[in-house]
């Protein structure tokens, strides 16, 4: 968080710093993009990258000036990024369907027993991957 806090301006675009947990189960990790992104990870490794294409912010972007430095003249460019950041970027809108399904159509009622309310969300999550699986088998899936 102090990187965050007091470095910021002091980074180049695509820094990472780390640090795995005195039990080295959980990684936390900043990196530099347009702003310090915060991660903790008890999966991801810092030493792994994979390379991505990226567009150019706009001129009037929030920290534009940092980032149009990697990108020179061009309007896109193969960067290297974390792969856990990668990661999170391909599948941070699973998160927000879930959501949305369940908001529609969801098993959760007012409950006395601690655990029914797990077992009704668990249920909602079954019933959601059910009803998105055929997608995954399909060419025209999202």
């Amino acid at each position: 968080m102090n990187i965050k806090l007091y470095h910021t301006d002091d980074l180049e675009w695509g820094e990472l710093y780390w640090d795995i947990s005195k039990k080295k189960t959980v990684l936390q990790a900043a990196w530099k993009n347009a702003q310090v992104v915060l991660f903790g990870s008890t999966v991801a490794k810092p030493n792994e990258f994979v390379e991505r294409e990226r567009k150019r912010p706009v001129k009037t972007s929030t920290n534009a000036a940092c980032t149009r430095l990697v990108f020179d003249d061009l309007a896109v460019k193969v960067l290297r990024i974390p792969l856990f950041i990668d990661i999170y970027n391909h599948f941070m809108s699973d998160v927000d369907r879930f959501d949305e399904c369940t908001s529609y159509y969801s098993t959760q009622r007012a409950k006395r027993k601690t655990w029914k309310p797990l077992w009704y969300f668990l249920f909602d999550i079954v019933l959601s991957n059910c009803f998105r699986l055929p997608s995954f088998f399909t060419k025209d899936s999202n």
